[in-house]
């Protein structure tokens, strides 16, 4: 071989070198970028879900300072009553049947019910004896129930 040839071949094997270093580094370059992209994109998520989360929880205070505004009128209401309620009050008896005892209620109740031809009338006063009744023994189930 030539000294020319060597020189050459030497710089034949340093442009194939160098074009080999290129593309590595092209493709390392490639690289990076994509991981780049990848962590700014999961980054994003990560923003738009922490967007929403703080969105919802801002909606969920709200609406309890609604609730608690709510509330707090309630407990103004509620001791402006238990104030004018604050004294015991009589209460007359003004029923139909107040002055009966429950001895008589029944009694009157099972003549009526002895009848077989009612009129309308005594149909109406057979319902309000047995309300009187119940009034007076307490009343058994339901609303307002006393035992």
């Amino acid at each position: 071989m030539t000294k020319l040839d060597k020189n050459q071949l030497l710089e034949t094997i340093r442009d194939t070198i160098y074009e080999v270093l290129e593309e590595e580094i092209d493709r390392k370059i490639q690289e990076v970028k994509k991981e780049k992209t990848e962590k700014l994109n999961k980054s994003k998520a990560k923003a738009v879900k922490r967007r929403k989360v703080v969105a919802a929880l801002k909606e969920k205070k709200a609406k309890i300072k609604k609730a608690y505004e709510s509330l707090s009128i309630l407990e103004k209401k509620l001791s402006n009553i238990s104030e004018k309620w604050a004294k015991d009050v009589e209460i007359e008896k003004t029923g139909e049947h107040a002055g009966k005892t429950v001895e008589q209620i029944r009694k009157r109740l099972a003549a009526l019910k002895k009848k077989e031809d009612k009129t309308e009338a005594e149909k109406k006063e057979q319902d309000e004896l047995v309300f009187a009744l119940r009034a007076k023994t307490g009343w058994k189930k339901g609303k307002g129930a006393t035992k």
